[in-house]
């Protein structure tokens, strides 16, 4: 952000962007106020939001505030939208104006389409990736042809607002914490009540019956805890302040802050709840990882194992090229087969793969 060139209301304006994310829960509402709120910061008036996709989603899901008569006139020629053939090609950004080639002919009846419907100047799609998968995108569109194309300080301040959107995102497919990981905190990080599976935690951590706390019997473990929340609480300007990482011993500990009132207002006083810290992981060694070959996708449609793992560097949003360094066999190889597993799932792209594999990318996790 040093070197963006953003006026003091911007700045402001994405302070509170920011903040918003990381207190209030990241679902629907909150993902179309956040799209909406940076949007304004660039002046893209148009935004959506595109899961492929998985286990929970038979379907792709798009979610936008785009004009009522326009989706169903992009369903119609959603198979031509070359923007998204690219994100998904690539595993980058697509922005309209950025490409010498838009205007090929291939690209015309898609453009005409979709511009009648929703006129633009300029739109740029921006991937949604979760632990390295290709997971969805997010659009934002310049109404009318007339409006000036995004400069590079729109886009790297699209980049930045967005970096923290897909750390939102992330943090919303954690599953729904147990009263037994939550420690609610006071606004110095005095803990006023905590749950069994925590406070075990914590004694693991700072000394058998101690909290966070200045007696606690490691105490550099404590300081770390106690920074790490001073910084959660001043307003997150990096993605990941609101987590915390703590090594004793052969274990390690992960914590994720977040307000007791999602609006950021509370009492900021000694002994009263503040904030609460969640305990997600409490672990001496990391889990195996599962043989890639051994996934329900691969036996439902008889994918060798290398071509399994080709499959899952196509839904990590990686090139045909990329995939062969990362395996050590040839470009032609990967073409090989890719070949064999449209043979083998009925699909013609990589964009039809993505957002038709049943169970998409999480079927072959």
């Amino acid at each position: 952000m040093s070197e963006l060139r953003i006026t003091d209301s911007q700045a402001e304006a994405l302070r509170n962007f920011i903040f918003r994310l990381y207190c209030r829960p990241f679902d629907q509402e909150l993902a179309m106020a956040a799209c909406r709120d940076l949007g304004s910061l660039v002046g893209a008036q148009y935004h959506a939001l595109t899961f492929f996709t998985s286990r929970e989603r038979a379907r792709p899901t798009i979610v936008s505030n785009n004009p009522p008569g326009f989706m169903p006139v992009y369903l119609s020629v959603q198979s031509q939208d070359f923007l998204m053939d690219s994100l998904v090609s690539s595993g980058r950004e697509y922005v309209l104006r950025r490409d010498p080639v838009m205007d090929v002919p291939e690209h015309q009846d898609f453009i005409l389409a979709v511009q009648d419907a929703r006129p633009i100047s300029d739109i740029g799609y921006f991937p949604i990736k979760i632990e390295g998968k290709l997971r969805g995108y997010w659009a934002f569109g310049r109404a009318g042809l007339r409006n000036p194309y995004y400069s590079d300080d729109e886009l790297e301040l699209l980049r930045f607002g967005l970096s923290f959107m897909n750390d939102a995102f992330e943090r919303a497919l954690l599953p729904s914490p147990l009263e037994e990981d939550l420690a609610y905190l006071d606004y110095r990080g005095n803990v006023i009540a905590a749950g069994g599976r925590i406070r075990e935690a914590f004694g693991d951590i700072f000394g058998r019956g101690r909290a966070p706390g200045s007696d606690a019997s490691r105490p550099d473990l404590a300081k770390a805890f106690q920074a790490s929340y001073r910084r959660y609480l001043r307003g997150p300007m990096a993605v990941g302040m609101d987590r915390l990482s703590l090594r004793a011993g052969d274990r390690r500990f992960a914590f994720i802050f977040s307000r007791v009132d999602p609006m950021g207002r509370g009492f900021r006083m000694e002994g009263m709840p503040f904030a609460m810290a969640r305990l997600v992981d409490a672990r001496r060694a990391p889990p195996k990882p599962r043989p890639r070959h051994a996934t329900d996708g691969g036996a439902r449609f008889d994918l060798t194992p290398r071509e399994e793992e080709v499959i899952l560097g196509i839904y990590g949003g990686k090139s045909n090229k990329e995939i062969a360094q990362a395996l050590g066999i040839d470009e032609s190889t990967v073409k090989r087969h890719t070949h064999n597993i449209y043979e083998k799932t009925g699909f013609r792209s990589r964009v039809e793969l993505v957002l038709g594999m049943p169970g998409g990318p999480d079927g072959l996790n």
